[in-house]
């Protein structure tokens, strides 16, 4: 069995996988940055990058690894009514967790020993794992002719209006606003939503520190409120890595900054959405990391480990404990 190290990491303006575009490229101006981890932070492994205009990037559905993967999906792009296999979609549900995505390089920074590399265009959400950066290369990547069975044609965009109140959007910039819009207007209600031209449910995406709620209206997608969330905590806050047991003896692996309430959270029902149904849960394991980036490259290996792995250092850990 193989196992992969993340190179880096992305660092986004979308936080949650609600609101990402479906497809890289949608939103052309949407930009991240990748940070490239020390040990593969070395100057002459990226030599000649720079000659590049568009790169492909290799990285992990983060969110889905203790999920499993299904021989059918329903892809959103079928409004959630037709069943495909897995391997004819590029669905997050798979065997092996594994994302590409095309993006434009907008450059590249050298700083006290750190690479750092600027891109626009990705569908990745915030702190996703990278496992590899590739040039792309017109000649070879492009086929105009090929066909794409039912994915041919891109999907339509909708009309969007802001009906938010000037004083809620201060400090908001003109560029971020048009970024929500444009986010919004790809439509990230669940595929069996995206017909219903009024739905009374407000929904709700993330952007920055902010949270962007909108609803369906009068045929329109309407962004009608605007939250101010508390700013991002320093980069080297001590953050652990945990495993729970849950109530049907299956393992979910998190990252918190303080796992026992993490836990409390996960058993109100109000943490992740594997958790919900496999109450009460049990905090089996948990190790300290220097910050959040180190907890989520940890969180990502520990995820692709094997559930006898994962016992093995369950088992380690309470044997140290006093």
């Amino acid at each position: 069995m193989h196992f992969f190290t993340p190179i880096g990491h992305y660092e986004g303006p979308i936080k949650t996988k609600f609101g990402l575009p479906r497809q890289g490229r949608f939103i052309e101006n949407l930009k991240g940055k990748i940070y490239i981890h020390p040990k593969y932070a070395q100057t002459e492994a990226f030599r000649g990058l720079e000659d590049f205009s568009h790169l492909w990037l290799i990285w992990l559905f983060s969110e889905n690894l203790d999920k499993g993967s299904h021989p059918t999906v329903r892809p959103p792009r079928l409004e959630g009514n037709k069943r495909m296999g897995v391997f004819a979609t590029r669905s997050p549900f798979r065997p092996n967790g594994i994302g590409m995505s095309a993006v434009k390089l907008e450059g590249i920074v050298h700083e006290d020993g750190n690479i750092v590399i600027e891109v626009s265009g990705a569908d990745l959400m915030d702190r996703t794992p990278i496992l590899d950066i590739k040039p792309y290369i017109p000649y070879a990547d492009s086929i105009p002719d090929a066909l794409a069975g039912p994915f041919q044609a891109q999907p339509p965009t909708y009309s969007v209006r802001w009906e938010v109140a000037g004083e809620k959007a201060e400090g908001l910039s003109e560029e971020d606003k048009a970024l929500i819009l444009a986010i919004v207007s790809q439509d990230p209600r669940p595929a069996y939503k995206s017909k219903k031209t009024h739905d009374d449910k407000t929904y709700v995406l993330t952007y920055e520190t902010w949270d962007v709620s909108f609803k369906a209206q009068d045929g329109m997608l309407k962004i009608v409120d605007l939250k101010k969330l508390e700013p991002e905590e320093a980069k080297d806050t001590p953050y652990w890595v945990y495993m729970l047991l849950c109530n049907d003896d299956t393992i979910y692996t998190g990252m918190a900054k303080d796992p026992e309430k993490r836990l409390v959270v996960h058993n109100a029902g109000r943490g992740a959405k594997y958790t919900r149904s496999r109450r009460p849960c049990r905090l089996a394991y948990q190790e300290q990391v220097k910050n959040r980036s180190e907890a989520l490259v940890r969180e990502a290996q520990i995820k692709r480990y094997s559930r006898s792995k994962k016992l093995q250092m369950i088992d380690a850990y309470r044997a140290q404990k006093p």
